[in-house]
């Protein structure tokens, strides 16, 4: 009798502390679910090189980080997207996370098997940083939160960011995600532009030559009235002498040559630009028209027309091939856009005519 009191007893030990154990466990999981933590302790400003994998189509993207901007090496060594790589690296280097499940028999819930993640590698100093597996969105793809999965462990995390986001992809073009088609790339960073000279010898009242000179600030009209501005009036050169724009006309116009973009890039230069003996670019003749572009820091940018009929290119009269010599690259751009590079003066002075045409980059 004493013999089976004493096992009774040991059995309700153990049933005790069984039950003890099991509530510390479930109680450490919610305290593990419920704390936000850093997704890693990668820093963004350690990041030099960033490799992308859509599992579900094979294609993947290698993005490096040169002389402080990106670049897409294999496509024309293009310009990056600063603005999708920074969403990318805040994303995954910057955003809070919580644990959702901590074992492999939930990532096909969370969109981290099968075709559905995309795997991004960042590297830096010749070592892998992180590489995280991107799952659905949370709880949907648009939503501005994901699932995430670090390659090495299988725990899977509620990312208070979706990257996936920034890797969304032109439909229809077959291109990487995060490539900048600016003819001036944002990565330069140039300030604002301040003067501009376009040239076509086919038009004898140009070349163009605008230039950005500051007001001063308009005295208050009421006491306690701060003043307004200063601003800025841009000049139109005719002769010897310059007069003010339409004020309107003059900031479209500028916008325009800041916004206009490159439809694709291709391998062409003008003749006579010297290359490197591993440059794949062939020789192409301008055309004569040129727009050099100066900027608030200095900087200047020159963009020159190219005869596509010396490139071989079939453009069909709709495209032109235009070359940035500051950045190398070479672009098609609509023949529309091209045209309206080169305004006359009386459509950025005239404020009671027709308007001109359209000073949106076409979409």
């Amino acid at each position: 009798m004493t013999r089976l009191l004493i096992i009774a007893g040991v059995l309700l030990a153990l049933g005790l502390l069984l039950e003890r154990w099991h509530g510390e466990r479930e109680r450490t999981a919610r305290e593990l679910a419920s704390t936000l933590r850093p997704l890693s302790a990668v820093t963004a400003e350690r990041v030099s090189a960033i490799d992308v994998e859509d599992i579900g189509t094979a294609h993947s993207w290698h993005y490096v980080r040169a002389d402080s901007a990106w670049r897409y090496p294999d496509y024309h060594d293009a310009y990056a997207d600063t603005a999708g790589i920074g969403q990318l690296l805040r994303a995954l280097c910057g955003s809070l996370a919580t644990v959702v499940a901590t074992d492999g028999t939930q990532h096909a819930r969370y969109g981290i098997t099968g075709p559905d993640p995309i795997r991004v590698r960042l590297a830096g100093g010749g070592a892998v940083l992180l590489d995280a597996l991107i799952g659905r969105g949370a709880p949907g793809p648009r939503s501005s939160e994901a699932y995430v999965k670090l390659a090495a462990a299988d725990t899977v995390y509620h990312l208070h960011a979706n990257p996936r986001h920034a890797l969304a992809r032109k439909p229809g073009t077959g291109l990487a995600p995060m490539l900048d088609f600016h003819v001036l790339p944002r990565a330069l960073g140039h300030p604002a532009i301040v003067a501009l000279r376009a040239v076509d010898p086919q038009e004898t009242a140009r070349p163009l030559r605008l230039r950005r000179i500051e007001l001063e600030p308009v005295p208050p009209t009421a006491p306690g009235q701060p003043p307004e501005g200063p601003g800025f009036a841009w000049l139109a050169a005719i002769g010897k002498d310059e007069v003010a724009c339409n004020p309107d006309r003059a900031n479209d116009y500028v916008s325009f040559v800041r916004d206009l973009r490159y439809d694709a890039l291709v391998d062409a230069t003008p003749a006579g630009t010297a290359l490197p003996a591993t440059h794949p670019a062939s020789a192409v003749a301008g055309d004569g028209r040129r727009v050099e572009i100066e900027h608030e820091d200095g900087a200047i940018d020159v963009l020159e027309v190219l005869d596509g009929a010396t490139a071989g290119e079939d453009l069909t009269g709709s495209r032109v091939l235009l070359h940035n010599h500051t950045t190398g690259q070479t672009g098609l751009v609509r023949s529309e856009d091209v045209a309206l590079l080169f305004p006359s003066v009386a459509d950025l002075l005239d404020s009671n005519g027709p308007p001109p045409a359209s000073r949106q980059p076409t979409p």
